[in-house]
């Protein structure tokens, strides 16, 4: 079994583009099967495409402001403290605001590789490279 316990750095080889964001996928670097986290980062703001979540997610605004516009739900903000609970198979379309930086998880870990017909739709469509993968 490895250490229990890791304290992980910034490594450029775990981060993606997904416009308005890069992920910083800090537990890339890591054993965990189950759960991935990291940091979202929007130096310029902008607004994604709608993506279909292929695992659940959570949120938890850190600075500056972001929403997230869950199809046929409506908009729901995220701010400093906010934390946003997200379903699988939600339709959503992200927007930031330049210098917005948010904590997210997903789960499952690889969901690239269990649900591979999102990560092929997730990499013709809404443009995720293979960098960290």
């Amino acid at each position: 079994m490895s250490d229990p316990v890791a304290v992980v750095e910034f490594d450029e080889r775990f981060t993606t583009s997904f416009a308005p964001f890069v992920l910083d996928r800090r537990t890339r670097a890591t054993p965990l099967t189950q759960l991935s986290a990291g940091f979202l980062v929007s130096e310029q703001g902008g607004r994604s495409e709608p993506w279909t979540l292929p695992y659940e997610e959570v949120l938890f605004g850190i600075e500056g402001r972001a929403s997230v516009d869950v199809q046929g739900q409506g908009i729901v903000e995220v701010g400093p403290g906010d934390f946003v609970v997200l379903q699988r198979g939600a339709t959503v379309v992200y927007e930031a605001a330049p210098g917005t930086r948010i904590l997210y998880a997903v789960a499952p870990a690889d969901w690239e590789s269990a649900v591979p017909e999102a990560w092929a739709a997730a990499q013709a469509s809404v443009g995720f490279p293979v960098a960290g993968s």
